[in-house]
């Protein structure tokens, strides 16, 4: 398809252009990416109509959320992210439904990054003018689209012969060949992403903030926890550093500390801005908002709720007071049984501590989540530093399906303990999907 470009929408479509393009808004409107949130084609319907009609002027942050969300008109744009976040959300409901959809018919709607203005990409035969009654004389102004190739098809003037310009199809063929021969040596010599990009591409290729969501030690947890630790009631701390860190909560358990850390470094990296907060000051929405990483098994509600419906998940027995992961392909399959009275001998005991590592596309939330959690305390430092070490993840990648990187995924992985001392994490499971 070409495209009509946001310079171009400066003023407005054909009738059958735009005829076309609001069409194809419905059909958007009405698949469920888009008609299960009022806020989302609220916004698209606003943003694709005032284009259509060539009023891009009004497509400004203040102005959408003025129009579209009712907010006052001084409203603080920079303390108020709905337009942004909104406008996030819009861009990947559109990318998934286009990837389902490939065949569009004759329009597609793109919403450029950094931009309100939508795009339209029209087939060929719609980029032509429409019909013009033959007894009205045309308005001589410069038409709302271009052909594309955008080589001058204006005629020679009589006196101008026509070999004067017999070397432009040349030139442009020649700059045209050049150029493509600059892109393709420039794309073989990029490098390769390593299987540890690829594992944290969705999280980190997704324009938003990324949220850390930590396991909190609670009161009905006090005499006893997997982790081996318990709070003191009222005592209350906050995580150290340069992270973005919203509110207090109950002291956590230090392999959670150490998990976070590994997966802090990687993220900031990649020059990603972070938030810490800990799981009771989690909300569902902050879930639905931006992607997630969530560390820790047993204290992190989040964490049990993500892997519930996975393959392998996290099992607790109140009454007897043992744990396990749980294979529910296999039933009756428990992985890495835990008791009190082993977590009695921790330190003095050689043992064996697991781990599960999963990264999903979450259909409740509509955001990618990746759960880094551990039985114990070993298992979840297990967990980041296999999630965090190039040499684990190409590992991984020898073994996975060819395209595992566009799969969800859950990986179990063990850690041997020595007194005390963990070895290297191996995977014992996984599973792509």
């Amino acid at each position: 398809m070409d495209r009509i470009s946001n310079l171009s929408l400066s003023r407005p479509l054909t009738t059958s252009q735009r005829d076309v393009v609001l069409d194809h808004l419905e059909h958007l409107l009405a698949s469920p990416r888009f008609s299960t949130s009022k806020r989302y084609s609220s916004f698209l319907r606003y943003v694709v109509n005032q284009a259509a009609d060539g009023n891009i002027h009004e497509l400004k942050e203040r102005s959408l959320g003025i129009e579209v969300f009712g907010r006052d008109p001084s409203y603080d744009t920079n303390a108020d992210p709905t337009v942004r976040v909104t406008a996030s959300e819009v861009r990947k409901k559109l990318a998934q439904y286009y990837y389902e959809h490939s065949d569009t018919g004759d329009v597609r709607i793109d919403l450029p990054l950094g931009s309100y203005v939508p795009e339209f990409h029209f087939s060929p035969s719609h980029l032509k003018p429409d019909p013009v009654d033959a007894n009205t004389k045309p308005d001589p102004v410069v038409p709302a689209y271009v052909d594309v190739p955008l080589v001058s098809q204006a005629a020679n003037p009589p006196d101008a012969p026509s070999q004067r310009r017999s070397w432009i199809p040349w030139a442009v063929a020649f700059g045209v060949s050049l150029l493509i021969a600059l892109c393709v040596i420039s794309w073989l010599r990029r490098p390769s992403p390593s299987a540890m990009d690829l594992f944290w591409a969705p999280v980190v290729n997704s324009p938003t903030n990324i949220l850390i969501c930590m396991g909190q030690f609670r009161s009905l947890r006090a005499d006893f926890d997997p982790n081996g630790y318990t709070s003191r009631p009222g005592s209350q701390s906050q995580i150290a550093g340069d992270h973005d860190i919203v509110g207090t909560f109950w002291a956590q358990a230090p392999g959670d500390s150490i998990a976070e850390a590994r997966v802090a470094g990687v993220l900031q990296s990649t020059r990603k801005r972070i938030i810490i907060r800990g799981e009771s000051s989690t909300t569902f929405e902050d879930l639905r908002l931006v992607p997630s990483v969530l560390i820790g098994a047993f204290n992190n509600n989040w964490t049990i709720r993500a892997t519930d419906q996975m393959r392998f998940r996290f099992q607790l027995d109140t009454k007897s007071g043992d744990w396990w992961i749980e294979d529910t392909a296999t039933p009756g399959k428990r992985i890495g049984l835990s008791s009190p009275e082993q977590m009695a001998q921790r330190g003095r005991a050689d043992t064996t501590d697991y781990a599960i590592i999963a990264r999903q596309y979450d259909t409740e939330t509509r955001q990618p989540t990746v759960v880094i959690a551990g039985l114990n305390i070993y298992g979840t430092v297990a967990a980041g530093e296999f999630a965090t070490t190039p040499q684990y993840m190409e590992e991984l990648a020898k073994h996975a399906p060819r395209d595992w990187f566009r799969k969800n995924m859950e990986i179990v992985v063990a850690v041997d303990v020595v007194t005390g001392t963990a070895s290297a994490p191996r995977v014992v499971e996984s599973f792509f999907w």
